[in-house]
C-alpha cells in the first residue's frame, strides 16, 4: 500500500495491520487547524496537509484549483451549513461512491489532490461524503 494511502487513511482513524498481523501505528501530524466563516473557499497550496472548520452557516463550495502540488490532503469539518466541492476547469473528481457533499453537521471529509498518471489534475474526496 502507497505510504501515502496510509496516511490518509491513519487521518480517517483507520486501523492499519502491518504484515505480520501486528498493529501499526501512524502519527499524522496536521498543520493548525483554520476556521474559515466564508460562502466559499478555493484551496491553495497552504492549506495542504491541514484541518479546515468551515462555519458559514449557508451552503458552502469548496473548489479544487488545478494548481496544487503534486499531491496535497485537506480535511474539511462541516461546522455550519453543507459543504460541496466542485472542480475547477480541467480537474477531474476520481470519487468512487460520486461523493460531491459532506454528509452533515460535524462530519469530516478529506479531499487529496493529485497529478494522475495521464499527467492532469484530479481529486478524490472520501470520509463522512454524500452525493
Amino acid at each position: 500500500m502507497h505510504v501515502a494511502t496510509k496516511a490518509l487513511m491513519a487521518v480517517l482513524g483507520v486501523v492499519l495491520m502491518g504484515a505480520q498481523s501486528e498493529p501499526v501505528t501512524i502519527k499524522v501530524v496536521l498543520a493548525p487547524v483554520v476556521w474559515d466563516s466564508n460562502a466559499n473557499h478555493t484551496i491553495v497550496d497552504a492549506d495542504c496537509d491541514r484541518e479546515i472548520h468551515l462555519t458559514n452557516p449557508g451552503k458552502v463550495t469548496v473548489t479544487v484549483p488545478a494548481n496544487l502540488p503534486s499531491i496535497c490532503y485537506v480535511a474539511f469539518e462541516q461546522d455550519g451549513g453543507q459543504i460541496t466541492v466542485v472542480p475547477a476547469s480541467g480537474v477531474t473528481p476520481v470519487s468512487a461512491f460520486k461523493w460531491t457533499h459532506s454528509y452533515g453537521l460535524g462530519s469530516i471529509i478529506v479531499i487529496t489532490a493529485f497529478i494522475g498518471q495521464n499527467g492532469k489534475p484530479m481529486f478524490n474526496l472520501v470520509g463522512q461524503g454524500a452525493p
